[in-house]
């Protein structure tokens, strides 16, 4: 039987709308929530979320991230290494939790947070564990339609049960602990689905726990470590602050996954088709596509950044309106995870692991420093352009990484050049006029003109190209 084509366009349409109307929901839903919880309420929230991803990804030890490299590995057999590297998180978790459960009572609360709030970390770290890696496997396969239906299990299973505890025993306090449990009781639903849907099995093999483990612990560094540079603005502006500033910030990090759910989406529509190239050798294809690649997200971008305040004041309450300051620069930092997405794909290819995981501690490192430097300078919208400036710079690593693994050019220096500084001018033009509507209209429709006159006046090459170069 002749093995199916994967269409890039086909998976690129069905993640992008699947995932806007599903990770669309948290967003729609942010009207509701900011009024059910106090900026208190939603910042002790949002730093058990920090808590939460920086442990799932502590757990999961960088193994969805190996599950590219044994797809691709001819030495090991793909099925059983699935199976071992899915037990491992699962073991940890048990480990970890027995631990937890016999410190606290002499102990005492640990970064604040007691027993309840700690078994409902642990068990949605593990769940959400074993779901990244079985997710990670539907990505690469090109199963898009399975893994938007755990998307959609996951999502609408949180805010569904999220809000039933807001409005019945949480409804006059402790509010935040109505999206502990709805987190936790989703992240238990949609793992269950994803188990049985897909038959996976469970079980240790000595040889793939070697595989996994010398090419995920690199990996785990990485991964933690960008987790840390994600996760540590909210930790440090309530350490250098109060709850209220840092549920400000969450919000803006909660709007910004509108252009981060298209930038994710094309993302996983993209890694298969793009290692599938790099298989081949099919240089002049990955170059095409790229260099449209990055102007097609320039435009995403840089139009959320012209609407991004309209949308606050829309979808907040008038407490979280500051949060514009911070999310504008928040989406040069999207757009710089789409710029390192290409080189790091590379190294993935290359299974060159120790090359992420040194850029990416570089990265967390200076991070850090800048994170607490700009908060003290600059209040904590500070913290949003130092996480814009160590993704760029992140770039720049991996960029210089990806070289000296493949000398072939992955997309042209100088469109990439272009957009940075376009979206980089756009963003001090923005802030700068952030209450002058008409300006924004006016760069609204000049970016909507440009890019329209460019798909028209180029509609019949484009065509043509997507009809040779898009499948494999």
């Amino acid at each position: 039987m002749a093995e199916k084509k994967y269409n890039i366009i086909k998976a690129a349409s069905w993640y992008t709308i699947g995932n806007i109307l599903i990770k669309g929901i948290n967003f729609f839903m942010l009207p509701i929530f900011t009024r059910l919880m106090s900026t208190h309420e939603y910042g002790v929230y949002s730093i058990y979320i920090a808590y939460l991803t920086i442990f799932e990804t502590i757990i999961l030890l960088g193994l969805s991230s190996t599950v590219a490299i044994a797809k691709y590995a001819k030495e090991i057999d793909f099925e059983s290494y699935m199976s071992t590297v899915l037990a491992i998180p699962i073991t940890l978790s048990i480990i970890v939790m027995a631990v937890v459960n016999m410190i606290i009572p002499f102990w005492g609360d640990i970064l604040s947070m007691n027993s309840i709030l700690w078994n409902c970390l642990l068990i949605t770290s593990m769940t959400g564990a074993v779901c990244n890696i079985i997710g990670a496997r539907l990505v690469i396969d090109g199963r898009y339609m399975r893994y938007l239906g755990y998307l959609g299990i996951h999502t609408i299973g949180n805010v569904a049960l999220s809000l039933v505890f807001c409005v019945t025993i949480y409804k006059t306090e402790n509010v935040h602990l109505a999206r502990v449990y709805g987190s936790t009781l989703s992240a238990i639903i949609s793992m269950l689905y994803l188990q049985v849907s897909t038959k996976t099995a469970f079980h240790f093999q000595k040889e793939n726990i070697r595989y996994a483990l010398a090419w995920g612990i690199p990996l785990f560094f990485h991964t933690v470590a960008t987790v840390i540079l994600t996760q540590s603005d909210r930790i440090l502006i309530r350490y250098f602050g109060a709850y209220s500033s840092a549920g400000i910030y969450a919000v803006a990090t909660t709007i910004i996954t509108i252009p981060m759910v298209l930038q994710q989406s094309l993302q996983q529509a993209w890694i298969p088709w793009f290692y599938g190239k790099l298989d081949k050798k099919a240089y002049q294809e990955i170059l095409w596509l790229n260099d449209r690649y990055i102007a097609l997200f320039t435009f995403i971008i840089g139009g959320f950044m012209l609407v991004s305040p309209d949308l606050v004041h829309i979808f907040t309450g008038q407490n979280y309106w500051p949060c514009i300051y911070s999310l504008i620069p928040l989406a040069l930092s999207v757009f710089a995870e789409l710029m390192y997405s290409i080189p790091i794909s590379v190294e993935y290819y290359n299974k060159n692991t120790v090359y992420i995981m040194t850029a990416t501690l570089i990265t967390v490192i200076l991070n850090i420093i800048l994170d607490v430097l700009f908060i003290r300078l600059f209040g904590y919208h500070g913290a949003a352009y130092a996480t814009a400036l160590s993704k760029i710079i992140l770039f720049l690593m991996h960029f210089r990484f990806a070289k000296k693994l493949d000398h072939h050019p992955m997309f042209h220096s100088r469109v990439l050049l272009i957009s940075f500084l376009f979206l980089a001018g756009l963003n001090l033009l923005i802030v700068t006029s952030i209450n002058i509507l008409w300006i924004r209209l006016i760069l609204l429709v000049i970016l909507i003109l440009f890019g329209g006159g460019y798909l028209i006046g180029n509609k019949e090459i484009l065509l043509k190209e997507i009809r040779n170069n898009i499948k494999q």
